[in-house]
Parts: structure tokens; sequence; C-alpha cells
């Protein structure tokens, strides 16, 4: 349906979706709702590529800054990022902010990696820190 739109350009300027020959906002709710069904969902790809990051730093024996080091994890991260969706009132766009915030220390030239006994501290507070910029609203002082 959104091939059938966009192949007639005339669709897309239409300045009224009642106009003869323009694609219906429900044929478009319909396409996009397909194509969001088909898509890969991202939240288990991140958790996916989060368990295999922390397996792979514990088969090397990498460590953390210390500062991150803590007990064993007693959850795989995956099961721990859920957690913190479920009762942490963040998005799911949190969790994308803080990997990005974990590479960029990184790649400032820090000892940052995610292993069992990192990813609660380490991965907590990226995701408290994202969560903060990115869902915090704010007061203006503003009159």
């Amino acid at each position: 349906l959104i091939k059938k739109a966009v192949s007639n350009p005339s669709n897309l300027r239409s300045s009224s979706l009642c106009e003869e020959g323009a694609t219906s906002m429900l044929d478009l709710t319909y396409a996009m709702q397909l194509d969001a069904g088909s898509q890969v969902d991202m939240f288990n790809l991140l958790c996916d590529k989060l368990d295999g990051i922390v397996r792979n730093n514990d088969q090397r024996k990498k460590r953390s800054m210390p500062c991150f080091e803590g007990k064993l994890s007693p959850v795989c991260p995956s099961k721990y990022v859920l957690h913190i969706l479920k009762y942490g009132c963040v998005s799911e766009c949190c969790f994308l902010v803080a990997i990005i915030y974990i590479e960029r220390l990184r790649l400032a030239g820090h000892v940052v990696r995610l292993t069992s006994t990192s990813l609660q501290r380490l991965f907590g507070v990226a995701v408290m820190v994202a969560a903060k910029f990115t869902e915090d609203s704010h007061v203006a002082n503003k009159l």
C-alpha cells in the first residue's frame, strides 16, 4: 500500500485525503502497522547484544574501571534491562542513549567494559543519566 502511495506522487501532494485517487488515511495506517510488525524489535536486539558483550568480556577476563566493579550480577543482562524497563519508568530510547554514553567513555580512553560485575553499576548509571537527559521535565525560570 505504501508503494502504491509513493509510486503515484500526486497521491502524496494531495491537499485533502478526500480527493479522488488519494490513498486513504486508513490504508496508510494499515500499511504502517504491517511494516512495524515485520520489523525486528529493537529492544530484543539490544538485550541480545548486551548478553553477548557481557559474555565476551567475562570470558576474556576483561575488567572495567574499579569504581564500577561490584558483586557478580545475579541476573543476565537482558533480564536486568527488562527489570529497569518495567520498574524504572523510562522509555526504550534511554537504553540506546545509555549504550552511546558508555561507548563515548570508551572512545575517550577510559577502561569501560560491561561485565557481569560492572553491569548493574555502569549500565544503571548510564540509563539514569540518559533518562535525565532525554525524558526529564523541567521548569523554566522564565515567566
